[in-house]
């Protein structure tokens, strides 16, 4: 969240964390929105305005509720392994 903040802020005048950047918020917005092309995410990391943070903050907002849904349902995940287990059991016969 700091190179984030960092490269929003005018903080990162110097894009010295860009290439950081570009190895590990590059990737999470591309699982998230799918295809991107590096200019674009160039053109995003120098728009400080709304275009630049609302395509990272819903980048890292995707990552967040995924990861809140995978820690609220991780008791239940031998149970569901469980099941489909079963499931594909049964397909295979």
């Amino acid at each position: 969240m700091a190179l984030v903040r960092l490269s929003l802020t005018h903080a990162d005048q110097e894009e010295i964390l860009w290439p950081v950047f570009k190895q590990v918020v590059f990737p999470m917005i591309e699982a998230s929105e799918g295809a991107v092309r590096e200019a674009d995410l160039a053109a995003m990391y120098r728009e400080h305005g709304n275009v630049g943070l609302g395509g990272i903050i819903c980048t890292v907002m995707e990552e967040v509720v995924s990861l809140h849904l995978y820690l609220d349902t991780l008791d239940k995940r031998p149970e569901i392994m469980k099941t489909y287990q079963q499931i594909f059991m049964k397909a295979g016969r």
